[in-house]
């Protein structure tokens, strides 16, 4: 009879052993990111504004808010009102421009309105640009059923229930900043708009995908903007697994961002752009 329980406890235990191991293999591997925007302001059939979606298990992260977002989000199948973060990388219109609209849209009657809270993640100074929104829009885009909680970041890290987030100042405007999300042992990192700032280097590090701006080509250098060479030796150093080149302006539309990766000794995956296009992280 003892020999029987120890048969059973054994057996007992090694179930809970896989069923463990199983559980953690699918929260590692349920981080995805899918592209909502990977253009500029310039309008374009098929490439809308800086916007990006990351779901980790059942959170749903926001990466800035560019103009179109709303329509490629009903374009993805993903509703307003299931959004818990945003993250803005910084203020300028190609980056926030559908804020205004989303949080309107979270309020109308005709549709589910929104009764669960939002969490804004952004560079310092974003309270007082909501409050300066505040006083153009009034009351229509100030939440009645719900709260928005506002946490601004500039170089340091947090913890915001299934991931982390940590952030460093990138090299275009003033309060501009990039982020690392970490999850699971997986992780992910958005410069947003940057020319070359070396604090990219170790916020990316071993990255599994770095998103990162590639917005002119190596002839066409802009300043706050990388090149795709400036964009994979910053790829390289870091030593990123994946690269996602993005906020492509039109003349992007005619490099081969590959073999611009390859030429400076880039090993790693280079994915070209797609709205709509889902990666897994």
């Amino acid at each position: 009879m003892f020999y029987n329980i120890q048969i059973f406890s054994t057996f007992y235990k090694l179930f809970h052993f896989f069923i463990d191991l199983f559980s953690n293999l699918s929260k590692i591997d349920d981080m995805k990111l899918q592209i909502l925007g990977s253009g500029t302001i310039l309008p374009s059939a098929f490439r809308s504004a800086a916007a990006y979606v990351v779901m980790v298990e059942d959170k749903t992260l926001l990466l800035d808010m560019g103009p179109g977002l709303l329509r490629r989000m009903a374009e993805a199948k993903i509703e307003i009102w299931d959004v818990d973060f945003i993250f803005f990388s910084h203020f300028h219109p190609d980056h926030t421009g559908d804020f205004v609209p989303f949080i309107f849209a979270s309020k109308n009657p005709f549709g589910p309105v929104r009764e669960k809270d939002l969490t804004i993640i952004a560079p310092v100074g974003f309270g007082e640009f909501y409050n300066g929104l505040i006083e153009v829009y009034g009351k229509w885009i100030i939440p009645e059923r719900y709260e928005i909680h506002i946490e601004e970041m500039v170089e340091e890290r947090r913890n915001f229930d299934v991931f982390s987030i940590l952030t460093a100042r990138s090299n275009h405007s003033s309060e501009s900043i990039a982020v690392r999300i970490d999850a699971g042992g997986r992780s992910l990192v958005y410069t947003g708009d940057t020319d070359w700032s070396e604090g990219l280097i170790p916020l990316s590090e071993g990255a599994d995908l770095l998103i990162i701006d590639t917005a002119f080509p190596d002839d066409m250098k802009t300043p706050g903007h990388l090149t795709p060479t400036e964009a994979a030796e910053i790829a390289v150093k870091a030593g990123v697994k994946r690269v996602l080149p993005t906020h492509f302006y039109p003349p992007m539309e005619d490099v081969d961002v590959a073999a611009v990766f390859a030429a400076a000794s880039f090993m790693g995956e280079v994915i070209r752009p797609l709205d709509l296009m889902i990666i897994d992280i």
